[in-house]
């Protein structure tokens, strides 16, 4: 999970999942963020399993596609920002003593050992400071992710097929985030949801970066086992999250009082003011395109689908 991340290269975003694939490349002149290219084309439903690879053949091909009918401009760059599921991932905020930033590295890296399970070769390890590094004397929070290097290799070699090249990967909370939210500039606690088919990821959001994510399928047989509605067994984890950031991050400056859904609605309607009646908090629908001053691809219709793309597209510019 290390960058190899330069503005200055010209790249797109791209979000592989069993949802499918998806493609977006913006352009930023004079200050304005511009969304030029926008695609997406489905896999095989035995391509991916959690998050792994089974296919990488079919995968490829479904690639070789999605590469060459996207709307708006034509791809002609080979540098890949990659955003993939967080099934696999782990997602850790720990406490470090205040040091110099050319020991942070090592020291985390011994760290990390002790809230990952072993062994640590295994896995591309990340970090993010997320409380300064100059307040004082007190411990500073660092943000780790680790992602199992079996599972990121599988990508990088389809991706290789396609003669491309990957110069950053994260996963979906972070990226959609990114398209969702001011980031750092956001003071309230907020929690996503990112819904696609029966899966839904739980993202709590707060001091401008994701904290903790979580996924759970809400198939039919999840929903007829618990006589459950859809809107019923939704709204019932929803509250499972509330709950769990108000007893864990203490350290939160308040209670989550806005949820924002994403992702593909399609399934029941009027969804998100089912929600909020039930819940009885602020519930709404995510704007994709909140960072983009001009859309040059009006066609593509259902842009809420596109979140965790937009936000791989968005990584490295500042809007």
């Amino acid at each position: 999970m290390h960058s190899f991340f330069n503005i200055e290269i010209d790249f797109f975003g791209l979000d592989i999942s069993e949802a499918g694939l998806k493609l977006a490349k913006v352009e930023k002149k004079k200050n304005k963020i511009s969304l030029v290219s926008l695609g997406s084309e489905p896999v095989n439903e035995r391509c991916i399993c959690r998050g792994k690879i089974e296919n990488e053949n079919v995968l490829t091909d479904t690639l070789e596609k999605l590469l060459g009918g996207v709307d708006g401009k034509k791809i002609k760059t080979k540098h890949v920002k990659l955003s993939l599921s967080e099934e696999k991932s782990f997602l850790k905020i720990i406490k470090m003593p205040k040091m110099k930033k050319g020991d942070l590295s090592s020291a985390i890296k011994y760290e990390a050992e002790n809230h990952f399970p072993p062994p640590l070769n295994d896995f591309y390890l990340d970090f993010k400071v997320v409380s300064s590094i100059n307040e004082g004397e007190k411990p500073i929070s660092v943000l780790l992710v680790a992602m199992p290097k079996e599972i990121i290799e599988g990508y990088i070699a389809v991706l290789k097929k396609s003669n491309l090249v990957p110069i950053l990967i994260e996963t979906n909370p972070f990226s959609a985030v990114r398209a969702l939210t001011k980031e750092d500039k956001e003071k309230e606690s907020i929690l996503f949801v990112d819904v696609r088919g029966d899966k839904k990821t739980f993202i709590i959001f707060f001091g401008g970066v994701v904290q903790f994510s979580s996924s759970i399928a809400l198939n039919s047989n999840f929903l007829e086992e618990n006589e459950l509605s859809y809107t019923d067994a939704f709204s019932q984890e929803i509250q499972k999250h509330l709950d769990y950031h108000s007893e864990n991050f203490s350290y939160g400056t308040d209670k989550i009082k806005k949820i924002i859904i994403f992702g593909d609605l399609s399934k029941e309607e009027n969804l998100v003011e089912n929600l909020s009646k039930k819940l009885k908090k602020d519930v709404s629908e995510g704007d994709p395109l909140s960072k983009i001053d001009d859309d040059l691809v009006p066609s593509v219709d259902k842009k809420l689908i596109y979140a965790n793309v937009i936000g791989a597209a968005l990584r490295g510019y500042k809007v």
